[in-house]
Order: structure tokens, then sequence, then C-alpha cells
């Protein structure tokens, strides 16, 4: 694994996402691992290092969280594991922590089995449960000594209470005496030196008698341990000393319980420092609304909205926008060569490339679109800013071609590079010259990677040298401005003239350097911006087709859903009747053979003829009743003659072979264009006969309205020129017909001028419940005299 050159991550702002992810983690072993974080061309150690992240970001926006402890108990267990000292009561504090924390954690992976990678780093944790229970015994919840650690402990501690608060009865007693005397001081029954006493006027020290051990005041208060009470303290002193003894001997049983599982312990302490690293990570890329793309082996880029990371950390939180960035390089398209004007985003669009490149193989998620893919490098190369170095004594283009070298000398296949305006800090035919022949031969060397550059030769050789292709940062012609937005395909133009009179410069001096430049490269240069205007224009025409298409494949798709629901509903109900009819035919079998039994039984009885036919009906009426058969007798129509209608432009005709109607739209010579539904069919005039049937026509003539309104309707109207009036009714009577025709949004026209229009439109519009957004159209496609209508 190369890198070049040393401080390679500063030029690629990738020290800043470094310095992000040590501040972000919690645990003290996990900032070392941030720091430690170094690239890898593992893709095995690569795809584990993203799904681990990828899973713990899952787990932040959940809103679950890893129960990680954050305490270091490293250096305490190394020494007790080296000299097998005693551990101190923090160090018990914390290895408790440490252990119920594992256990939490592996308890949590068991419920969760949806984090099997993270599960793997915390699998092989073992701390035993005892340590916690025995530690427990030792330490309340707030981490102080309990009473009962252990008798001999509560034995000490209960007859020292004792004594204390004989001495302490005592002692008041004097004070008080004292108090009455006007003796003591104001300040009550103290503590010196571990001692109780009383403050003593100096004047009146020899009135109790007793050892000093503090005075105050300029000596003016003594404080004195009366001899009244010295026996109750010296015996307190005592128990003092042996309460230390019995929690030493505590802390050193404790101690050797833990040194079994010293080994255990620090393993999960290392798992702790992990996952932190792990979720510092999780953060980041939950922060950035970061994916993990697809990685091949195969030496193919394909990012789509990749955006530079830092530049969101900046911009997002202002509200500011980043523009993302679509690239794509293979086997046949290497290397980009990328041109256009200065400060027009060609540096950043390198190193975006490059620090995504470098965090994605450090295990860390970069914000692009989750189709995007790429390959694993060996090589990162970098050659960026002024490389000239005083202490070298190197100027700055001896300090690209210092970088050249080493490029030409170690890169290879493997190797991604970026390299900003290749050739330049020299004589410009010199450094052309130089630059090209250079490229040439790392494009021999089948390197992958970015060049930005406004040499024309290289602009040339790139449009016809396989492996090699052109690239450029869009420009907005008409206000003079950069739009920091990737092109693939076209080389730019350096916009030199016309961004030295967007900044004011003397027009006279621009007209005398347009004079004296070179008269091919001017002319080429103002060749490719008319070629980048039209190849806006036509993005545009091109987006609006799609748009179309994709509205006239939605309604196809409503068509096919519509045809497949009716079919299935003629199908349920077909079922429906069918089995009907069974029910019926088996009740009425089982009625004929109740009734000739009946009939037999009574050998023709009138009364039992007359109770099974009354049965009969009963059964008939109920069945007619199910079905919806009305009993009432229906009249019988006298049947008229057929009445002849005339066939022409409206009139509703059956189509032939099938039960359907339909109206003729257009009539050619001996045929007639019939519509039914959505549907249109040619048939000849004789096969066609006229029908009378009112609804139906309605019907017919409502669908064909709307396929004809969503066929003939025009998706941009151009005002400019009318009176505000005048404007506002022509939109009216436009927008009605987007409306009927489905369309999603419009395009209005209506110029630029001092915005009087615009406004109006806007603020008539806004009010409008058809109208869900308005918004002005991108500056390449029209700007501030175009806007952009989205309907509900």
């Amino acid at each position: 694994m190369k890198t070049f050159p040393s401080d390679i991550e500063r030029k690629i702002d990738f020290a800043h996402i470094r310095e992000w992810l040590i501040a972000n983690c919690q645990h003290n072993g996990g900032k070392q691992l941030a720091v430690k974080m170094s690239v890898s061309s593992s893709l095995p150690q690569i795809e584990l290092w993203l799904d681990q992240v990828s899973e713990y970001r899952n787990i932040l926006q959940s809103g679950k969280s890893l129960p990680i402890s954050n305490i270091e108990i490293t250096s305490a267990l190394e020494q007790l594991k080296v000299d097998n000292q005693i551990l101190e009561d923090e160090d018990f504090l914390n290895v408790r922590l440490v252990c119920k924390d594992s256990q939490d954690l592996l308890e949590f992976f068991l419920k969760s089995p949806e984090y099997p990678n993270l599960f793997k780093v915390a699998e092989k944790i073992d701390v035993p449960s005892e340590i916690v229970v025995k530690i427990d015994q030792v330490f309340d919840e707030q981490g102080r000594w309990k009473r009962n650690a252990s008798v001999k402990l509560q034995e000490i501690l209960g007859e020292s209470d004792q004594l204390e608060r004989r001495a302490f009865t005592r002692l008041t007693k004097l004070y008080e005496q004292g108090q009455a005397n006007n003796w003591t001081a104001d300040t009550g029954i103290t503590v010196k030196e571990g001692r109780m006493v009383i403050p003593i006027l100096a004047e009146h020290k020899k009135k109790i008698q007793g050892i000093v051990h503090d005075e105050s005041g300029g000596g003016k208060i003594l404080y004195i341990e009366p001899l009244e009470v010295l026996e109750f303290t010296n015996r307190m002193k005592e128990l003092e000393m042996e309460r230390d003894r019995e929690m030493r001997r505590i802390r050193s049983k404790l101690s050797s319980l833990i040194y079994p599982y010293v080994s255990d312990l620090l393993w999960a302490d290392k798992v702790m420092a992990i996952l932190d690293f792990i979720r510092s990570k999780g953060r980041l890329a939950s922060d950035l609304e970061a994916v993990k793309p697809k990685i091949f082996k195969e030496k193919k880029i394909s990012f789509s909205n990749l955006y530079h990371p830092q530049l969101l950390m900046i911009n997002r939180p202002k509200g500011k926008p980043v523009i993302p960035m679509t690239l794509e390089l293979d086997p046949d398209q290497r290397i980009m060569i990328v041109s256009g004007p200065n400060a027009g985003g060609k540096s950043v669009a390198i190193k975006t490339l490059m620090l995504n490149q470098y965090m994605l193989q450090c295990g860390i998620l970069i914000p692009c679109a989750p189709d995007s893919s790429t390959t694993v490098f060996r090589n990162f190369m970098v050659d960026i800013g002024d490389s000239q170095s005083i202490e070298n004594d190197l100027s700055s283009y001896s300090g690209h071609l210092t970088a050249m070298k080493y490029f030409l000398e170690n890169a290879d296949s493997s190797s991604l590079i970026i390299i900003d305006e290749i050739g330049s800090g020299t004589d410009p035919n010199f450094g052309g010259a130089m630059a090209e022949s250079i490229l040439l031969e790392l494009n021999r060397k089948r390197v992958m990677g970015m060049v930005t550059t406004h040499f024309g030769n290289i602009k040339t050789i790139a449009n016809k040298t396989p492996g090699l292709i052109n690239g450029s940062m869009a420009f907005d012609m008409d206000h003079l401005k950069p739009l920091y937005r990737l092109k693939s395909g076209i080389p730019g133009s350096s916009f030199a003239l016309e961004v030295a009179t967007n900044i004011g410069l003397d027009p006279t001096l621009i007209k005398t350097a347009k004079q004296r430049s070179n008269t091919v490269e001017q002319k080429t240069d103002e060749l490719l911006a008319r070629l980048e205007t039209e190849r806006e224009k036509v993005q545009f025409l091109n987006q609006n087709l799609e748009n179309e298409r994709k509205h006239l494949e939605s309604i196809r798709s409503a068509y096919e859903q519509l045809k497949s629901d009716l079919a299935k509903a003629r199908k349920d109900i077909v079922d429906e009747a069918r089995k009907k009819a069974m029910e019926i035919v088996k009740d009425s079998n089982s009625l004929v053979e109740k009734s000739i039994r009946e009939i037999r039984e009574s050998q023709a009885d009138r009364r039992v003829i007359g109770k099974i036919r009354k049965e009969r009906e009963r059964f008939v009426s109920e069945q007619k009743k199910d079905l919806g058969i009305s009993d009432v007798p229906e009249k019988k129509k006298e049947k008229l003659p057929p009445k002849v209608i005339d066939l022409e432009i409206g009139t509703i005709v059956k189509i032939p072979n099938s039960d359907a109607s339909g109206e003729i739209v257009e009539i050619r010579k001996d045929k007639a264009v019939v519509v039914a539904g959505i549907m249109k069919s040619t048939f000849p005039l004789t096969e066609l006969k006229g029908i009378k049937e009112p609804v139906s026509k309605k019907r017919v003539r409502i669908n064909y309205d709307l396929i004809k309104a969503k066929s003939e309707f025009v998706m941009e109207k151009d005002v400019r020129g009318m009176r505000g009036e005048e404007a506002l009714r022509e939109i009216d009577k436009w927008m009605d017909q987007a409306i009927v025709a489905g369309a999603p949004q419009i395009r209005l026209i209506h110029g630029k001028g001092d915005g009087i229009l615009k406004r109006l439109i806007h603020d008539y519009y806004h009010k409008n419940p058809y109208v869900k957004h308005i918004k002005t159209e991108s500056i390449e496609a029209g700007g501030e005299g175009v806007s952009i209508i989205e309907l509900r």
C-alpha cells in the first residue's frame, strides 16, 4: 500500500474527518483507534468495516443505543497482571461497570440478531458474573463502602459509632458549660486533625484541661481536646486503623478474585473501545446521510450524487447548498481531464473523488447515491496545491515535477491519482508539452483518476486518446458565474475574458487582450461556450421528453391495472353465480325428492299435494329474492322495427363482433374511425350499425375528450409582451387544460424585464388551490425569466 505525499490526508481534507472521529469517541481506547486508523486495500476487510458501521448507523437511526462502557481499565488491570498489586476503590467500580456493560451488550445482541457483524466483535466476551456479585457485596450503587462488607468491618464501625456518640455527648456538655461562662467561641464543636475539639478563648484556656490541636484568629481561639474525651478519641483512632486494615484485606481478597480474569476483562475493555470507534463512524454516517456503495474487483467507478463530506459538514447546518457530482470511470475511460474556469470547482471535484475513496477504504461510509459503485485501489497519489519548498530548494514547477517522477515510477493499474493543474508553474508551451508526455505515460500504465488543466493541447489529446475522457465544470453564460457542476464528455472553456468582464476590469484592457490572444484558441473557447449553451438546451428538452414519457407510462399502467381489475371482477362474478346455481340445483333436488317421498307416503292426498305446492312456491320465491329477481311479471313490450340511423361524426355505433359500442370521430371515404373507451379502431362503414344509447354516448365522449386533451396539451406557454390581466386570463385557460390533462408541472415563460409580470403571476397563483409550488427555473434554462408551476 503506497500513499503520496506524506501529508496526503491534509491535502485531501481527510485530516478533518479523522479529527471529527477522534473528538466523537468517548472511550480512550476508541480515540486511540481513530488516531491509528489507516487505509486498507483488502476488499473483505473493507466490506466488514463498512457493514459494521452500517449496522451501527441503523441502531442510531432506530433510537436504540448499545451499552458501551466509556471507562478505561486497561492500565489498572495491566498493573495487577504484572505486579499483583491491590486495586483501588475506583478500579473496582470501573471493573464492575465494564462487567455489567459486557453482560448487557451480549444480551442486546441475543435479542437483536439483525446486527450480525457487530455481534462478531462482542461474541467472545467472557466475563464471569461472580465478579459483579462480589463487588456489589462491598460497594453500594453510589460507590460507597457497605458497612456489612465483612463481619469484622461491621463490628469495628459499630463500636466506633458508639464511642463517637459518647464523646460528642460529653463534649456538648463541656461546650454548653463554656458558653454559659463565656469561655468559648460561637463556632461550635469541630474536628481538627481527626480529633473532636472545643473552641476556647485564649484568656480562658486554663479553665478546661486538654490538648491544644490548633488555633485561629491570631491565637485568640484555641481548639482544645478535653482530657475527659481523650480516652474515647484514642480508641476511635485505634478503630480507624483497624478499619483501614480490614478494608485493605477486603481489597486484596477482591483483587485476588479478579486476577485470574484479567485477560478476559482486558478483552472486554478492548471490545468497548472498538465499538466506541465504530459508534463514532456511525454518527458521522448518520450526519452525512452516508451509505455503502457496491464494491467490485473490476477497476470501474460509477458514483452518482457524490458529495464532498467536509463541505456537507460545514454548509448543511448553515442551510447552504452543496452541489454533488456524478462520475463514471472504467477501463476504456480511466482518466478524466477536467477543464473550466478558475474558481469553478475543478479542485474540489478531484478532491471529492479522492477523499471519498480514501474514506471508504478506511471503513467509513460516504455520501453518495445507494446505487453507486466503485473498486479497491492499492495506491493513492496526490499532486495538489503549491509544492514549492525553500528547505529543499524547490520551485512550484520543480515540486510538481518531483511529484510526477514519483507517480511515473510507482503508479500502476491499481493506483488512484489526482493532479491539479498539470504542467503549470512554467512556460505554457513547455509546460503543456511536458504535461502531455506525462499524461500519456500515466495512461499507458492504466492508472485511474482525475486531472485538471487549462491547456488546450491536453483537452485535444483527451478527445482522441483511448483511456482518456474530457470533463468540464458548468458555467452560466448569462450571469458569467460558475455552477460547480461536473459534466462528462466535453472540455470546458476557461472563460478568462468573461470572468474578467464580470469582475469589472477595464473593457479596453479586455479588448486588447482579446486581440492579442491566440486566434485558434480564442475561437475554440468561443465554440466550447456555444456548445455548452446548446447542450443545456438539449438537456432541458430531453428532460421534458422524459417527463412526458413517464406521464404516458403512468396512464398506460393505470389502464392495464383497470383492465386487470375488470377481468378479475368478471371472473369473480361468474364464479359466484356458478356456485349459487349449484346450490339451487342441489336444494331443488332435495325438495323434489322430499315431495315424491311425501306423495307416496300419503297416497296422493290433496292436502299433502297442496302443502307440497306451497313449499315449492316458497322455495322459488326465496331463490328469486336471493338473486334479485322481481315476482311482478313484466309487461310485454311491443317489438318495433329497428330505426335506421345515419352514420356521421358523433353517431354511436355497435362495434362488430362484440357487445361494445363507440362513437364515430372521423370518416375516411368508406371507412370510419371509432373510439370506445381509450381504444381507437377503424371499420368499414358497411359493418357498422347506428344505435341510440344516450348514457353510453356520454361516457364514451368524456373518455375521448380526456385522451384528446392529454395528447394535445402543450407543457410550455409564453406570455411575454402581454398585459397583466390578459396574461392571467390566458394562463387560467392553459392551467385548466393542464389539470384536465393530468400534467404534474408546467413551464411558463414571462420574461425578465422589471419583474412586474413575474411578481403578479406568482402573487396570483400562490393562492390557487390547484398550485402546489412555484419556483424559478435554473439559471442555465432561463433563470428569472421562466417559472416552473407544480400542480397538485
